[in-house]
């Protein structure tokens, strides 16, 4: 049997502090402004951020309708709630957090789930302590 060798090959580019925010605000949405509109925008949105964290607590808008509020023009809280309730596009997933993640990534996901399901309860005390 033959060894294999692997070549790496760096090449050194340079890029300016402009180029990095605008390739960086151009991967969130966010650039050029308010691109996307109404239902479609929230379908793009999520195939391209993957997961929005869900924050019950609404001081001044929940997380996720304040994500969309930016990248979508004339975006209504009723264009969110209906793509993961009502088309079926959405299910609530518990990462560390309350997040909303596209149904057909659950396949990727539901390894998590299943974990936690079958995992036993985390003693908060030892006995000293109860």
């Amino acid at each position: 049997m033959r060894n294999k060798f692997c070549y790496i090959l760096f090449v050194k580019i340079t890029i300016s502090k402009q180029q990095v925010s605008r390739f960086l605000l151009q991967k969130q949405l966010l650039l050029p402004p308010k691109l996307l509109v109404e239902k479609s925008g929230v379908e793009r949105v999520f195939q391209t951020l993957r997961l929005l964290q869900f924050d019950p607590l609404n001081p001044c808008g929940q997380n996720v309708e304040l994500v969309l509020q930016a990248k979508i023009a004339d975006y209504h809280s009723c264009d969110y709630y209906t793509w993961p309730y009502q088309e079926k596009q959405g299910i609530e997933f518990y990462n560390k957090a309350l997040c909303i993640v596209p149904i057909k990534d659950y396949q990727l996901i539901r390894h998590k789930h299943h974990a936690a399901e079958n995992s036993k309860p985390i003693k908060l005390f030892s006995k000293k302590y109860q």
